[in-house]
């Protein structure tokens, strides 16, 4: 059983002013055929990246950048993957964290022993993709005064906990028992918690 928000980190409306919209866990056409509309204009008319991570291919994937195809069930360990090279990389919003945030220490421990290459063991993606990934979704969007968008995470994470580590939303962290050794399906799952 999990429990979190199945939701998107923005408003519909902001997608279509996207630099980079990250799709997870979410067959977005099939199920929000009026969204997916709007990501694919992004993409097509204003140049937004669109990343997918989904194991399977997907329509949005023909719009996508990058297509991350993860093992059913390690979602978690990819975002948690894409938060450790978000802070060892330095891409973070110090002031954003400290202003906003409580127990970041305590987030950046927990996903500590996520590094691509482990990530890489649990998933199934490539680590050079992870990297390439996380950086297309954070270092582009804190160089402009654009925004980015997140749809469909699983339902044990809450949306805007995903990249609270650059900056987009306030984040409370839990503790997270899995490791990245741990090949059980949704390693990782309980790595954070969103509140507003």
């Amino acid at each position: 059983m999990a429990f979190g928000s199945g939701a998107m980190t923005n408003s519909i409306a902001e997608i279509g002013d996207a630099d980079c919209i990250f799709v997870i866990g979410s067959n977005t056409t099939e199920n929000h055929p009026v969204i997916a509309l709007d990501v694919k204009k992004a993409a097509r008319e204003k140049g937004a990246k669109v990343i997918v991570a989904d194991p399977r291919r997907i329509e949005l994937v023909d719009y996508a950048v990058l297509h991350l195809q993860q093992k059913p069930g390690t979602d978690v360990a990819l975002l948690n993957g894409m938060i450790q090279a978000i802070i060892s990389n330095g891409w973070l919003n110090k002031a954003f964290i400290d202003e906003r945030t409580e127990g970041f220490d305590a987030l950046a421990e927990s996903v500590s022993e996520y590094t691509p290459e482990a990530v890489e063991k649990i998933t199934g993606i490539p680590a050079a993709d992870i990297v390439e990934a996380t950086r297309s979704s954070t270092v582009l969007v804190r160089s402009s005064p654009s925004t980015n968008a997140v749809i469909g995470l699983p339902p044990s994470v809450s949306a805007s906990a995903a990249f609270s580590a650059y900056g987009t939303a306030t984040s409370r962290t839990r503790g997270c028992s899995a490791s990245p050794s741990s090949e059980a399906e949704g390693a990782g799952e309980a790595f954070a918690s969103a509140h507003l």
